[in-house]
């Protein structure tokens, strides 16, 4: 990723012991026009704020240093805790869209940049 867009995922870890706790960043996923925000973190580390942190820090990153405007994420339409991560760093909900090879659609945000 890094290598042909010049952006990737980055790994997430605690400030106390450095443990990691999930990964978070920037790609650009086949079906989707624009760059996307993913993360997915540990079952540990859910419901502590790492998540919307780091995609908050993620998102910042893509419109200041890589110049991104417009940014999307998707999840699956029943992870409400995802959802309302997007929703708080400010994408907003624009339906759903399936990704090629996929069977089922995901929840679609998008953030103006």
């Amino acid at each position: 990723s890094y290598a042909g867009q010049g952006y990737g995922l980055w790994r997430a870890t605690e400030r106390d012991g450095g443990r990691p706790v999930g990964l978070c960043g920037v790609l650009k996923r086949d079906g989707l026009k624009d760059p996307d925000l993913g993360y997915a973190f540990l079952a540990s580390a859910w419901g502590r704020g790492y998540a919307s942190e780091a995609a908050r820090a993620c998102l910042d990153h893509a419109r200041r240093h890589l110049r991104l405007g417009r940014i999307v994420a998707i999840t699956t339409p029943g992870n409400v805790a995802s959802q309302a991560v997007l929703k708080k760093i400010g994408l907003k909900a624009a339906g759903v869209v399936r990704l090629p090879g996929k069977d089922e659609d995901s929840a679609y945000f998008v953030s103006e940049g």
